[in-house]
């Protein structure tokens, strides 16, 4: 019997480090969080003070998608490209850890009306993405 016991749901251990730590991948505590995470099969990622003060602003219309951007020459040139000119970046996060693409987390603001759009704005691109509007670790952050 299925009984939805919260140890069977997906885990995610986020660490709040300082500025410093997050330019250099975390800290000491924060790879021991990455290390326990892995070995018991969940998630972690790291916030700091600056990344909760950039995700609180996010305004009525934006949306938060998190990314894979191949990491090729002319992979962020084709994001914005294919981008409305009427929609705004609002929030741009890069990071890679070495492998081939790199995790982009990337506030755009859409009108509501530009939804078809913005749907073959992503299906073009052909970028692996996730929506995260509605992440509810991130809506701690938002409001």
């Amino acid at each position: 019997e299925d009984c939805h016991l919260i140890t069977q749901k997906p885990m995610l251990f986020v660490c709040n480090i300082g500025e410093n730590d997050i330019a250099n991948h975390g800290n000491e505590y924060s790879k021991a969080v990455f290390a326990h995470a892995a070995k018991v099969g969940a998630k972690a990622i790291c916030i700091s003070g600056k990344i909760e003060s950039e995700l609180a602003q996010l305004a009525d219309d934006e949306r938060l998608y998190r990314f894979l951007f191949p990491e090729r020459p002319g992979a962020l040139m084709r994001f914005l490209s294919a981008m409305h000119p009427g929609w705004n970046i609002s929030l741009f996060h890069y990071r890679n850890q070495g492998a081939d693409s790199g995790r982009v987390l990337v506030g755009i603001q859409v009108p509501a009306g530009d939804a078809t759009a913005f749907t073959e704005f992503l299906d073009t691109l052909a970028y692996p993405y996730e929506d995260e509007s509605d992440n509810p670790v991130y809506r701690l952050f938002l409001r």
